[in-house]
């Protein structure tokens, strides 16, 4: 079975909220599929180069409607596995404040900063195959 990653921002966001999102996007992820990091490298002096993600991950933009509407999709897909990162974590100080505002939320209340996606490549395409690189 062939992997697929992809990260896909909302277009509308400032550049350094786009950059902070692709970043924790990708710990996040990472952080649940550590498979996706291949094992350290050494150049010809014996420097060390910590082994970095084996499969491409492209950033992907969409608008607010394509980002909610994959975070739905992608609700009631076994095969494929996502991060999201919304305006609510984007408020919160710390981890508990985000738990509890979490709970507080509704789906009208939460816009999507961004969703990163692992699986298998023909779900990640379905999901994300016409949307436009980030450029």
């Amino acid at each position: 079975m062939e992997i697929k990653s992809v990260c896909i921002l909302w277009e509308d966001l400032p550049l350094g909220i786009m950059a902070n999102t692709a970043a924790i996007l990708g710990v996040s992820l990472g952080k649940h599929a550590p498979t996706l990091a291949r094992e350290d490298v050494y150049d010809s002096t014996e420097g060390k180069h910590p082994g970095i993600v084996q499969y491409p991950l492209p950033i992907l933009k969409a608008n607010q409607e394509t980002l909610a509407s994959i975070y739905q999709k992608v609700q009631t897909m076994e095969d494929v596995y996502f991060v999201d990162f919304t305006n609510i974590a984007q408020s919160c100080l710390d981890y508990d404040d985000y738990i509890q505002k979490m709970k507080k939320a509704t789906q009208e209340t939460i816009e999507y900063y961004g969703i990163a996606l692992l699986g298998p490549k023909k779900s990640i395409n379905r999901l994300s195959g016409s949307l436009p690189l980030l450029r």
